[in-house]
């Protein structure tokens, strides 16, 4: 298995650990010892988010220049790697801003800063919004891998 399709794998399993644990507590009122490990549980999807995020950006950027500086003079058929690079990105900050939102909720609503409702709101928000975007980043990585191939055979 590529390293990218890894780390979509640990993305999928952070969406559904968050989805899971959404449905686990979603209009039920929780005990202090559920709410700990809805908590500790919901730290834990949003790290491995971070994590899954972070590596694939830098992964696929990272491969995107080394091809670029390996190959000069196929740069100019990378120009839609570039741009593949670039909605990845995009993708990668609607999977990321509605997670924290929601994690950050949570521990407002706990705390009694928020109204509790914003919480299950935001994950209704985040639920849908983290499936799309790794649908759409497993399509977008699907066309990296093409693009590169494509430069890697132009180059020989």
């Amino acid at each position: 298995m590529r390293f990218e399709r890894a780390i979509l794998v640990v993305g999928a399993a952070a969406a559904l650990l968050f989805v899971l644990l959404g449905i686990e507590a979603f209009g039920r009122p929780l005990n202090l010892p559920i709410l700990i490990r809805h908590a500790l549980l919901g730290g834990l999807a949003c790290l491995l988010h971070l994590f899954s995020q972070g590596w694939m950006l830098l992964f696929v950027f990272g491969l995107g220049r080394a091809v670029e500086r390996s190959h000069p003079g196929v740069a100019e058929g990378l120009k839609g790697a570039l741009t593949v690079r670039r909605r990845l990105l995009g993708w990668a900050v609607v999977l990321l801003l509605p997670t924290l939102a929601t994690f950050l909720a949570g521990g407002a609503a706990f705390m009694n800063r928020l109204p509790v409702w914003v919480h299950p709101a935001l994950f209704l928000l985040a639920a849908p919004a983290q499936l799309l975007a790794l649908w759409r980043e497993r399509a977008l990585l699907a066309a990296h891998e093409r693009l590169l191939a494509g430069a890697g055979e132009a180059s020989r």
